[in-house]
């Protein structure tokens, strides 16, 4: 941290919701930092908040019998374009990170709402009473900051950040700050140490990562310690935040791991084990064994 930090202590992270017991729109205060740290931290985490959370969304709409979204359909008071301009509204949360496919039929005189969707256990329709696409899929509906000024003692040339953010309730707003923060953390510490910092452009390389394995190739002579950021794999979001929330970030971290070590983390189930163990494999990269971590 800034050096300014010594004299001043940790800054203080206060959370206030907007509306009680609602934890889906939170104004969070961040201080005291250091003059012109308020921006720097603001727009970085407003920056993360925006763009990178995982969430998930409809993405294309299939409609029996109609060829185009200017089609109308007989016995139906809303056009093809209003129907998917309400699809847009959907609120999901998905467990995993695959596809899938949600279907919409009814018969009579009734209005279709959210809840009569058909869905796997896989994801789960956060407002059912929506009545049925710019595709948003992070689950951050709204980032604002201000910075105000701050002081501790005689020093008045101080800032607190002041860090609006709302969630489609998919996730908690801290909960996505928890994320952008630990998102950013990954890609510091991985600019951070030099030795971790290879020649030439960055590129992900998984033989670095699966080396340590009897069977892996690599060409001979020492190979640097490498740092690949774990959000690469796509792993599903109630996964990756629990992986992240545990202290694991790199896909290098993630393959020193034991199932069992795996399986103590918070929020982490057997789920959670299959898709990890899956999704390595299919890169050729697999957990460390219990014997392995004995024999080391």
């Amino acid at each position: 941290m800034h050096i300014l930090q010594e004299e001043l202590g940790l800054p203080v992270l206060a959370a206030k919701p907007v509306k009680e017991g609602d934890d889906s729109h939170v104004i969070f205060t961040i201080g005291p930092v250091p003059p012109g740290w308020g921006m720097t931290l603001g727009n970085a985490l407003r920056r993360v908040l925006l763009s990178s959370l995982p969430g998930a969304a409809a993405t294309s709409v299939r409609i029996k019998g109609v060829q185009h979204e200017y089609t109308t359909l007989k016995g139906v008071r809303e056009s093809v374009i209003d129907i998917c301009l309400n699809l847009k509204q959907l609120k999901l949360r998905k467990f995993s990170k695959d596809a899938e496919v949600i279907s919409l039929s009814g018969k009579g005189g009734k209005v279709l709402t959210a809840q009569d969707l058909k869905v796997s256990s896989d994801i789960e329709v956060l407002d059912p009473t929506l009545e049925i696409v710019t595709l948003v899929y992070s689950p951050v509906e709204k980032v604002r900051f201000d910075v105000e000024a701050a002081r501790v003692g005689q020093q008045t040339n101080l800032e607190k950040l002041i860090l609006d953010v709302q969630t489609n309730g998919s996730l908690t707003a801290q909960e996505a700050l928890q994320f952008a923060a630990q998102l950013l953390k990954s890609y510091f510490e991985y600019f951070g140490d030099a030795e971790k910092i290879v020649e030439g452009d960055f590129v992900a390389d998984f033989s670095r990562a699966g080396a340590q394995f009897p069977g892996a190739t690599a060409e001979a002579g020492p190979i640097k310690e490498s740092y690949t950021p774990i959000e690469i794999l796509n792993f599903s979001p109630r996964t990756l935040n629990a992986l992240i929330n545990a202290g694991v970030g790199s896909i290098e971290q993630l393959t020193k791991c034991t199932e069992s070590a795996l399986s103590n983390f918070r929020g982490f189930g057997a789920k959670a084990l299959e898709e990890v163990k899956q999704t390595l494999a299919e890169r050729g990269l697999r957990l460390s064994d219990e014997s392995d971590m004995m024999m080391g």
